[in-house]
């Protein structure tokens, strides 16, 4: 589980629940890691530790086993999916489509901090309150930009 929402007891209650690890934001990017690391670690060794399960039982084990900038790609590409479907939209001032706008630049933004694409991030929080404000101008001014900024990162960060 991954909060914004570090209240007392919201670790016991998100592991008592089936999650597996907890952190809450400010993310710390080497805690992160070696919380991934473990992940990943302690899922392969439970799929080693039981050779017998059926090849089905076995595909529905998560793991990634990438690196933290093809995650963070994966993130722009689906941002980039969304941003693109909202533009054809937001220009009817669809409280809907806002919402998810928001919740798309603000998610991005984050994955942006985490491999230090400081100035991009800026430029998302920037869209992220234009959305929470509910300024379309802004919003269909700037999101081209963004989307172009995220179209190069993406390009750079597969090749």
């Amino acid at each position: 589980a991954l909060t914004a929402n570090a209240v007392s007891g919201q670790q016991e209650m998100f592991l008592s629940s089936g999650f597996d690890g907890f952190m809450s934001k400010p993310i710390n990017t080497n805690d992160l890691k070696t919380i991934l690391t473990n992940f990943v670690k302690n899922k392969r060794e439970a799929t080693e530790l039981d050779e017998n399960k059926s090849k089905s039982e076995s595909s529905n084990l998560v793991s990634f086993t990438g690196s933290l900038e093809e995650a963070v790609a994966m993130d722009i590409e689906s941002a980039l999916e969304t941003l693109e479907n909202i533009m054809g939209k937001i220009n009817e001032r669809d409280d809907a489509e806002s919402g998810l706008y928001t919740t798309t630049v603000h998610g991005i933004k984050s994955a942006l901090a985490i491999i230090n694409e400081n100035e991009a991030s800026a430029f998302a929080y920037m869209l992220e309150q234009a959305g929470e404000s509910k300024n379309f101008d802004k919003i269909i001014s700037d999101t081209p930009l963004l989307i172009e900024k995220l179209k190069l990162l993406l390009k750079k960060l597969l090749s």
